[in-house]
């Protein structure tokens, strides 16, 4: 059974059923203007430190008997903060009581650690980056949740607490046709948030890569042959997960590089849209599409061999293994934690653009909304949405040209 054949399904690899509504041939996209502005992080700090505490203290007065280990599990199963449904957590509870005894018996801080921050996505349909390792409110407020978080639980504990991002840039960025020294500079601006917040106490980038052994690329060649050794002899588990990641994968791919149009990406992602449709309309788009769903394909492959490679690795028992293991992508046995907030779900930082609700009034941290470029363009129709960069001299995790935020002006 060929990869063609195994693609047959309900959604093809390239489609826009993770937009607001599906692509039209007669969309508008109009671009956002650029201005210059400001912006209060450290409100956004003080209210994230203001949250933490008011739940702390809900728990210290409806709970004064809990052990540290059950006031700590208590405020990570707050709805405020928990992604996903609570018996996800309630069984990662054992080993995180063992986690936390022992870094009350060492006297050390308790830590939750996670994999996330690889890079901006380069697709006009998604971001309005230009380069892959931008950053704007998305990746503030992401940080700025896990700084809550961290902040909150060393109110409980006498000896701290912190979360350590493993950026993963580096270990995923030739599945999507990213240069690796892009990745490292993502974790570098992330780092600036860092230190420009001042919450390094809190929340720690590590590069996920430097914890890989040496002959991590041999472990990831042979995983590849036993990923399309499975889908060839068709393993459902393995058919089942690479129709599952595909859609996003592709998404995700630098589309940059094609020099393609927002206009064209969107007739090459329409799931209404055939190859057969787009060869006489637009053969351009109709290569596009054929050459991004090949594309797609390999790099599903690839992504499901770099993931299994490191479950092979071990590196959190190995590397960190005293921490506990959340996780922003919902699973049995795991914490799983919003990455920005409620409202922004299933949208990551680095998969669109970070503002505030148009809909919502004051910069407020459960304001953020994270975007698609193409979503923001096609109701941008009379000009009132504008994009803030912020001047990297006071900012220096901005380079004066990606937008911060987004701002609708009023009528």
């Amino acid at each position: 059974m060929n990869t063609e054949e195994k693609n047959k399904g309900p959604q093809a690899a390239l489609n826009d059923t993770r937009f607001n509504i599906p692509f039209c041939t007669s969309d508008n996209f109009s671009e956002v203007d650029i201005v210059d502005g400001v912006f209060d992080l450290f409100a956004l700090k003080k209210e994230a430190e203001e949250s933490a505490l008011k739940r702390v203290k809900q728990i210290n007065e409806k709970h004064p008997n809990f052990s540290i280990e059950e006031k700590v599990l208590f405020f990570l199963s707050f709805g405020h903060y928990r992604r996903g449904p609570l018996h996800y957590a309630e069984s990662a509870y054992d080993i995180c009581k063992k986690q936390i005894k022992w870094c009350q018996e060492n006297e050390e801080p308790i830590t939750l650690t996670l994999s996330f921050f690889p890079f901006k996505v380069l697709n006009s349909l998604k971001t309005f980056a230009k380069n892959s390792f931008s950053v704007d409110l998305g990746e503030v407020g992401s940080v700025l949740r896990f700084y809550e978080i961290a902040f909150g639980i060393s109110c409980l504990y006498e000896h701290g607490a912190r979360t350590i991002i493993t950026a993963d840039g580096v270990k995923y960025y030739d599945v999507f046709g990213y240069k690796k020294e892009d990745a490292i500079l993502y974790s570098a601006n992330l780092q600036k948030i860092i230190d420009y917040l001042g919450v390094g106490k809190y929340v720690e980038i590590l590069e996920e890569s430097n914890l890989y052994p040496k002959d991590f690329d041999d472990i990831k060649s042979e995983c590849l042959k036993e990923v399309k050794n499975e889908f060839i002899s068709g393993v459902s588990d393995t058919l089942e997960l690479f129709r599952k990641l595909r859609c996003n994968i592709a998404l995700c791919l630098n589309c940059a590089e094609t020099g393609a149009s927002t206009e064209t990406l969107s007739k090459v992602f329409n799931s209404k849209l055939k190859y057969d449709d787009l060869i006489f309309s637009d053969p351009s788009a109709a290569l596009l599409k054929s050459e991004l769903e090949h594309r797609a394909n390999e790099a599903t492959f690839l992504y499901m061999a770099t993931h299994k490679a490191g479950y092979k690795c071990d590196i959190y028992n190995k590397h960190l293994p005293h921490t506990i293991k959340a996780t922003i992508h919902p699973k049995d046995g795991q914490i799983g934690l919003y990455a920005v907030n409620l409202s922004t779900d299933n949208f990551f930082p680095h998969h669109g653009q970070g503002y505030m609700s148009f809909n919502k009034k004051g910069d407020k941290l459960s304001n953020i909304r994270i975007a698609f470029a193409a979503d923001i363009k096609r109701i941008n129709v009379d000009g009132r949405i504008k994009g803030v960069v912020l001047d990297p001299e006071k900012y220096s995790f901005s380079d004066g040209k990606h937008p911060f935020t987004l701002i609708q002006e009023e009528r």
